[in-house]
């Protein structure tokens, strides 16, 4: 393994640091749709890569953000740790990935989800208006159904910001053409 870079031992040390906090493991999302007018909601981070630059997390292929994906897999995520006072603005490029593309993932990503969470796939697609029969949950299932994806985002550029301590501490990460990282102290 490679020496981690400067903004990679810092997302690495604030996931450990509040790790006994499940709530840390929230983040904000954006996309576009076709449009161009943007979206965010909030999702859960279900595995971290500091090491490749990456996060994933789980969604139904149906929902509105896939979409978005597909159109322009360009994204942004403002990570911030109440915890540590630490916030993480990343660009990043969204992959989806399915059955089809890397099975071992999927099931192992469906194993790793509570029953509930899993239930909600067996119902309407999300968005969409509750009809009478998919307003009661059906039993979750050991196998995963098709509209079940993993998205991963790459991490193209980090913005961290630390207002733990005063003066607030402000850096930029960009990555070249050849994967490495440079770094620039900027004002908060």
């Amino acid at each position: 393994m490679s020496e981690l870079t400067d903004w990679q031992q810092l997302l690495k040390e604030s996931l450990e640091k509040t790790e006994k906090d499940p709530t840390e493991r929230f983040f904000q999302l954006a996309s576009v749709d076709a449009q161009g007018r943007p979206h965010n909601r909030t999702v859960v981070a279900r595995d971290v890569n500091v090491e490749q630059n990456w996060l994933q997390f789980v969604t139904d292929a149906r929902s509105a953000k896939c979409e978005h994906f597909q159109i322009n897999a360009l994204t942004a995520v403002c990570w911030y740790f109440a915890e540590t006072r630490e916030q993480y603005r990343m660009s990043c490029r969204a992959v989806l990935i399915d059955e089809k593309t890397d099975n071992n993932l999927i099931v192992s990503a469906w194993h790793e989800l509570g029953a509930d969470t899993r239930a909600q796939f067996f119902e309407g697609i999300p968005g969409q208006p509750v009809n009478g029969n998919a307003a009661k949950k059906r039993e979750a299932s050991d196998k995963p159904p098709h509209n079940f994806v993993v998205v991963q985002l790459t991490i193209e550029k980090v913005d961290y910001l630390d207002v733990s301590q005063t003066p607030y501490k402000r850096l930029h990460y960009t990555q070249d053409r050849k994967g490495d990282w440079t770094k620039q102290h900027i004002n908060p």
